[in-house]
């Protein structure tokens, strides 16, 4: 087992931007991405141009080692840091541009807030090389072994106002990916209207999980639901009969589902959530034929 955290070279935020495509910020320990706010965003880039030191951004470094932990092929992948390489680089393209009232405290004289990154190459390009020249504090986490970045994902983020879904999320043991399974089940993606920005989708899932493996209305607490990660880790290392379930593909999930009573193993619990999730897409489906205007003649 190899478990390395050591500090990465010193690259430029404009040479971490040129990395964009050969970072996976999507790895399944992540929380959703868009989580920040845009004065969330705005405050980093305030810091950025004004010199002042940003907190250390970890991530997965493949370039040592390509291990199995790489599925998406890339050189790195985001432990922790996500919201800040997002804000930054939507900065970088143009997707931000400086507040109302910002200050550039080197020369407050100026007058660049409502500029975009865009806006200050080609006006103030000396402050514009700021921001491309400025090193990012990166770590590099060099493991083959998925619970210590999943570890070291909640222990950073332990003190953060995450909520319980995406410290959760990360969670060891095979339940966290159950739960991704029900979230990525296309009932989640076609029919609920609520913010999923800070994994809302998975707490749902988590829920409907936990219902279903008791077998009858229990308490769905961020305590009950844990619980469910936590109890049944042991329970899923245990060989028990092997109904060689899949849960990567929500659609092989069901095909494969087996009807069976509450409190059984949880690969089955979890593929009758993925059973009704189905049954619950067509009924919603029917509804919004039934209730869709008729075309006037």
């Amino acid at each position: 087992m190899i478990f390395k955290v050591t500090t990465a070279d010193a690259r430029t935020l404009s040479w971490w931007h040129d990395q964009k495509n050969e970072i996976d910020f999507d790895p399944a320990y992540q929380r959703n991405g868009r989580a920040w706010s845009n004065d969330n965003k705005l405050f980093l880039i305030d810091s950025i141009l004004n010199n002042f030191d940003m907190p250390k951004l970890y991530l997965a470094d493949f370039t040592f080692a390509n291990t199995s932990l790489n599925l998406k092929s890339k050189k790195y992948a985001v432990i922790d840091g996500k919201q800040r390489f997002e804000a930054m680089f939507d900065f970088f393209e143009n997707s931000l541009a400086l507040p109302k009232g910002f200050i550039f405290t080197d020369d407050p004289s100026l007058e660049i807030a409502g500029l975009s990154f865009y806006d200050l190459r080609n006006s103030y390009p000396k402050i514009a090389r700021r921001y491309e020249n400025y090193n990012l504090p990166v770590m590099s986490v060099i493991t083959d072994d998925e619970s210590k970045i999943n570890d070291l994902f909640i222990r950073l983020n332990s003190s953060k106002p995450l909520l319980g879904a995406e410290l959760r999320n990360a969670l060891p043991g095979p339940v966290p990916d159950l739960i991704r399974a029900i979230s990525d089940h296309p009932f989640f993606k076609g029919n609920i209207k609520f913010d999923t920005r800070r994994s809302q989708d998975k707490n749902t899932a988590a829920k409907l999980l936990l219902v279903e493996h008791r077998g009858r209305f229990v308490d769905t607490k961020k305590r009950s639901l844990d619980k469910l990660v936590t109890d049944l880790r042991a329970d899923l290392d245990t060989p028990e009969e092997d109904d060689g379930l899949e849960f990567n593909d929500a659609e092989a999930a069901i095909e494969s589902a087996v009807e069976d009573t509450a409190n059984t193993h949880i690969d089955r619990s979890t593929a009758r959530v993925l059973q009704n999730l189905t049954r619950m897409a067509g009924i919603f489906m029917q509804i919004q034929r039934w209730t869709a205007p008729v075309p006037e003649p």
